[in-house]
């Protein structure tokens, strides 16, 4: 062999060398961008380091906003829907009386005890024996504009109308369809929450 193909074979051997290091190089980075990739739903960004033993990092978008307490018009819609629906198979016609303590001061929980024990009559016997339910829809409540409101203190207006329907024939206990309203003063708790401290029929 003389000294020209001599060189010429080295030459091919580096080149070689230097494109088998090249493709490796590139083998390694592509691993290193997956592996980053990878370690992102953890909640661990690429480029940083978590120390051994740490807690990673719950991603951002797993966060929940803080809980707000109800507006003083929810609680009111709620109120109303509690005062005036009822079903065939509650335990008496004041069970309404229970729906509407939770979102009630004590002072109108004790006002309503007048309420609690009655039979409800002919009516209720007729609602029972026709599998009846009674529900109310497009509950709507918004600021009486004849009583003073304040911001922990608002008199508010609101309306509804009731349902009522039986799984069995014969005239209806209720109207099928009817307006409900009353006018609800409504008081801010310490923990900014809101009851219904008075009702009185709307105006």
């Amino acid at each position: 062999m003389t000294q020209r193909k001599l060189w010429t074979a080295i030459t091919a051997v580096i080149a070689v060398a230097v494109l088998i290091g090249v493709a490796f190089w590139l083998g390694t980075r592509t691993s290193d961008s997956g592996a980053s990739t990878v370690a992102r739903p953890t909640g661990q960004l690429p480029g940083e380091t978590v120390p051994p033993g740490s807690a990673i990092p719950a991603p951002p978008w797993t966060s929940l906003p803080p809980t707000g307490q109800p507006a003083a018009v929810d609680i009111a819609r709620q109120w109303l829907t509690g005062q005036y629906t009822l079903q065939a198979t509650d335990a008496g016609p004041d069970a309404w009386l229970e729906r509407v303590a939770p979102l009630s001061t004590p002072a109108l929980r004790t006002a309503l005890e007048q309420y609690r024990g009655g039979n409800g009559g002919q009516t209720w016997a007729q609602f029972q024996s026709q599998q009846c339910s009674r529900t109310v829809r497009d509950a709507f409540a918004q600021l009486n504009p004849d009583a003073p409101s304040t911001d922990t203190d608002k008199w508010l207006l609101v309306t509804g109308v009731a349902e009522t329907r039986c799984a069995q024939p014969g005239p209806l206990p209720f109207p099928a369809q009817e307006t409900v309203s009353a006018t609800l003063e409504l008081v801010q708790q310490a923990d900014g929450s809101w009851l219904v401290n008075q009702r009185v029929e709307a105006g």
